[in-house]
């Protein structure tokens, strides 16, 4: 009788929440795929817009970062900046997020070390990383008319050749 009773209680009290409103989603982002004739491969990327952009009354600097995939440190980043920029201590950014593929080919520069190769086997992608920032990603997420200026996240040491060359080697 007393699971006859637990069953009947369990039923009646587990069909409001089954009614219950179904929600909205909450979307801060878009993913899309840009097909890179330098890097001969299909980069994903994550774009952040921020709060008001649609607007149109602002400009907003472009924060790009490495492993900024969606299973990677793209909403780690993003949910900082959201804060930041609701505390008053950071302004709006559009937050960019790339994917990786071969991290150590493409965040390492050319080398001819025998000792780097065992480490990883494919290196020396840098240059050709940079390249498609400035000559593929960026001319693709100046779609955005709102988009002034730029800045380059990274935070761990195979990031340093292609954030140095990027500062290095500006572009438009």
């Amino acid at each position: 009788m007393r699971i006859l009773i637990t069953w009947v209680f369990l039923f009646f009290t587990a069909v409001p929440v089954l009614a219950a409103d179904p929600g909205e989603l909450v979307v801060i982002a878009k993913s899309y795929k840009l097909h890179s004739k330098i890097l001969k491969d299909t980069r994903r990327y994550n774009v952040m817009l921020p709060a008001g952009y649609e607007e149109g009354k602002a400009d907003y600097p472009l924060l790009i970062l490495l492993d900024g995939g969606a299973n990677e440190d793209f909403h780690h980043l993003s949910d900082i900046v959201q804060v930041s920029v609701g505390n008053g201590s950071m302004r709006p950014f559009i937050v960019v997020g790339i994917e990786k593929t071969q991290r150590r080919r493409d965040f390492t520069p050319a080398t001819d070390d025998p000792r780097d190769k065992e480490v990883a086997p494919i290196v020396g992608g840098a240059n050709e990383f940079r390249r498609f920032l400035a000559e593929e990603l960026l001319p693709n997420a100046k779609r955005h008319p709102n988009l002034p200026a730029r800045s380059l996240a990274a935070y761990h040491p195979l990031h340093f050749h292609v954030t140095t060359s990027f500062s290095n080697h500006p572009v438009n």
